[in-house]
């Protein structure tokens, strides 16, 4: 299905919801990647965190647990989320 197949409330909704996805993730200290919308990562002292975003699904990588679950609290604060696991 293309782009232009796609009802236009559910580019809205997805639109929507993408934004309030950047905020909340850029609130806790990621930065959105200049050649990849889908990418945001994080660093702190020596850690280093990635967050990859496609359709429904999310991979959170990083090099210190502590900072990985930070933003899955910060997620679960303000959505509804399902972890997998490692």
């Amino acid at each position: 299905m293309s782009t232009q197949q796609i009802p236009l409330w559910s580019q809205t909704v997805s639109q929507t919801w993408f934004s309030s996805f950047s905020h909340v993730i850029k609130s806790a200290g990621f930065q959105s990647s200049k050649t990849d919308y889908s990418l945001f990562t994080g660093h702190n002292n020596s850690s280093f965190t990635a967050f990859l975003i496609f359709v429904d699904d999310m991979l959170l990588l990083g090099n210190y647990l502590t900072e990985i679950q930070h933003v899955k609290d910060c997620l679960l604060q303000q959505f509804l989320i399902k972890d997998l696991g490692f």
